[in-house]
C-alpha cells in the first residue's frame, strides 16, 4: 500500500510541475493577449490586473486599418507555405534515396549537405544577392522562396 501512494504521490509531483511550467510559459502570451484587448484610457490607469475591466478590439482594428499588416501577413503566408511544400517534397525524395540506394559520390554528397549548415545564412547575403540580381529576383516573393528552400533542404533531408 506504501508503494501504490508513494507512486501516487510521485505521479501528482510530476503533472504538478509539468502544469506549473506551462502556466510559466504560457504567462507571457496570455499577457500579451490581456494587453492588447486593454483599452487606450486603462492601460495605466488600472496598475496591475490579471484582466482588465473593460475590453476593446481598438489595436486590432487600428493596426489592419492603418498599416499594411494584411499585405504582410499574405506575403508571410505565401513564402513560409511555398517553401514548406518545397522543402518537404525535395527532401522527402532525397533523403529516401539517401538512406535507400547505394550510389557513387553519395559519402560526398552527404558531407556536402553538413559542410552547408555550417555557413550561417547571414554570411552568404552578398553572394545570393549576386546571384539573384540577374534573374531579377531580388526583392521578390519568389526570391525568398528560392533561398529559403535552398539552405532548408540539406537540414530536411537528415529528418
Amino acid at each position: 500500500m506504501a508503494s501504490r501512494t508513494r507512486r501516487i504521490a510521485g505521479t501528482l509531483a510530476h503533472r504538478t510541475a509539468i502544469l506549473a511550467f506551462i502556466a510559466f510559459a504560457l504567462f507571457p502570451l496570455y499577457w500579451l493577449l490581456k494587453v492588447s484587448l486593454t483599452p487606450n484610457k486603462l492601460l495605466y490607469s488600472e496598475g496591475v490586473r490579471l484582466w482588465p475591466s473593460a475590453t476593446s478590439f481598438e489595436h486590432y482594428s487600428f493596426v489592419l486599418q492603418h498599416s499594411s499588416f494584411p499585405l504582410f501577413f499574405r506575403n508571410s503566408l505565401i513564402v513560409s507555405l511555398s517553401t514548406a511544400v518545397l522543402v518537404t517534397l525535395i527532401a522527402a525524395g532525397a533523403g529516401y534515396a539517401m538512406s535507400r540506394f547505394s550510389f557513387r559520390g553519395k559519402f560526398f554528397l552527404i558531407a556536402l549537405m553538413l559542410v552547408t549548415q555550417m555557413f550561417p545564412l547571414v554570411m552568404l547575403i552578398a553572394p545570393i544577392f549576386k546571384m539573384l540580381t540577374p534573374f531579377g529576383l531580388t526583392n521578390s516573393l519568389t526570391g525568398l522562396v528560392v533561398v529559403y528552400t535552398a539552405f532548408n533542404v540539406p537540414f530536411a533531408v537528415f529528418l
